[in-house]
């Protein structure tokens, strides 16, 4: 039984597999496709922050990796004295 997703690409079965082959052969955008080999080799969640709480909450874990690098160390603010 086909899925009824592809049933609406077309009114009989060799109309629905010529819109699903046309489906296939779109390019892809680079970008996205780096973003998903990264997410997918790295085990996290692909999609916009909001996505990314929700499945994180779901899942009870991080799901989007932590910024590179240490942290920026905080501005000293330059109205305080040093007394040493």
């Amino acid at each position: 039984m086909d899925h009824p997703l592809f049933r609406r690409l077309g009114r009989s079965f060799a109309e629905r597999q010529k819109a699903y082959r046309a489906l296939l052969r779109s390019n892809l955008d680079e970008d996205f496709i780096e973003e998903l080999r990264a997410a997918t080799n790295g085990g996290w969640a692909l999609g916009d922050n909001r996505f990314q709480r929700e499945i994180a909450k779901a899942a009870k874990r991080r799901v989007a990796p932590l910024p590179k690098g240490r942290p920026p160390n905080p501005k000293r603010d330059k109205r305080q004295l040093s007394l040493l």
